[in-house]
């Protein structure tokens, strides 16, 4: 007593099926987890001009890509919080980016750059 050809149809499909879902499910994960480091890369690129299109893009971009983490959007909440309503002074206000570039990185599960780093620019014209 054998399986029947049409178990053998069902189970072919739904291996097939199971594959297809399992290949979204990772392509899925992979696109996020690289729009955040991109996201983080041109972050770190502009900090040092905040004014600019691209640092303001950046910014746009944080609550939408790193959505589901609430340490990020916590930070980037009291950022703008910062910027738009607070006035807190320019040491806060670099204290509040620091910490909003230190979330991301820790969703990402890297380790950022020391703090003097992060806080006084590259300038190879000297």
């Amino acid at each position: 007593m054998g399986i029947p050809g049409w178990l053998y149809v069902i189970l072919i499909f739904f291996s097939g099926l199971v594959g297809v879902i399992i290949t979204l499910i990772t392509q899925n994960v992979r696109q996020t987890k690289r729009d955040k480091y991109e996201l983080l890369i041109c972050f770190v690129e502009n900090r040092f001009n905040v004014k600019s299109t691209e640092f303001t893009r950046a910014l746009n971009k944080v609550y939408i890509v790193f959505g589901k983490n609430k340490e990020v959007i916590t930070a980037l909440r009291r950022f703008h919080d910062g910027i738009t309503y607070e006035n807190p002074g320019e040491d806060e206000i670099n204290r509040r980016l620091l910490a909003l570039y230190k979330a991301m990185c820790q969703d990402l599960k890297i380790d950022p750059m020391d703090d003097t780093l992060f806080q006084v620019p590259f300038n190879t014209s000297i």
